[in-house]
């Protein structure tokens, strides 16, 4: 019998996934707490003790379901909000020969604020799905799920940018650079309406091409 209490349900996929997949969810589990990459928990995190609710999401599309944590938790996003830092952003490229061509032509936008995020409080999210025939734990995240494209601009957006950037600067020259592939480097303010997410960046931003206020 499936439960109906959300938080009996997302407890019932653990075991599931646990039991189906054991290694996975070790690894998925140990991915998300303090030190693993990309967005965790900043203290020790275990989805069983946490309560659950289920939530419609437009990244979760059906049949996969969502559940979102009644707490919110310290945590390290491996994405912010563009200008919740404030600063600057650099724009590099997407290089992964394994993606679709139409998204390796996109920038990736990274936040500058070094490899470690600020702690913000968030809520856990947790999505669930068929698991050889039951409802299974696929993966859970501190964070709101996003859109795979969610930190990425075209290549006209990237001239667009570069010029709400660099008003002064010689159109054709800001055109090259987009054209080119170089990292380059804007402020917040020349996102806006692009994006609202930028990931966190492993690398300083120095190498990225300014042109200067």
């Amino acid at each position: 019998m499936t439960p109906t209490n959300p938080t009996a349900t997302v407890r019932a996929a653990i075991a599931r996934t646990t039991e189906v997949h054991p290694d996975y969810w070790a690894t998925t589990v140990a991915s998300r707490q303090p030190g693993g990459e990309g967005s965790t928990f900043a203290e020790p995190f275990d989805p069983l003790k946490a309560s659950w609710l289920e939530a419609n999401h437009p990244h979760v599309e059906a049949p996969a379901r969502c559940f979102v944590s009644v707490e919110t938790y310290p945590a390290r996003m491996g994405v912010l909000r563009v200008g919740q830092h404030g600063g600057w952003y650099t724009l590099r490229r997407h290089k992964a020969a394994e993606e679709s061509e139409a998204f390796a032509e996109t920038w990736e936008i990274f936040a500058e604020v070094g490899d470690r995020a600020p702690v913000s409080k968030e809520a856990a999210y947790l999505i669930a799905g068929d698991v050889e025939g039951g409802l299974g734990a696929f993966t859970f995240h501190p964070g709101p799920p996003l859109a795979k494209d969610s930190c990425a601009l075209r290549d006209e957006e990237v001239f667009e940018a570069l010029r709400r950037a660099y008003p002064y600067r010689d159109p054709q020259i800001l055109r090259w650079a987009a054209e080119e592939g170089h990292p380059l480097r804007v402020p917040a303010r020349a996102l806006k309406g692009f994006t609202k997410w930028a990931k966190v960046s492993p690398h300083s931003g120095d190498e990225a091409r300014c042109f200067g206020e």
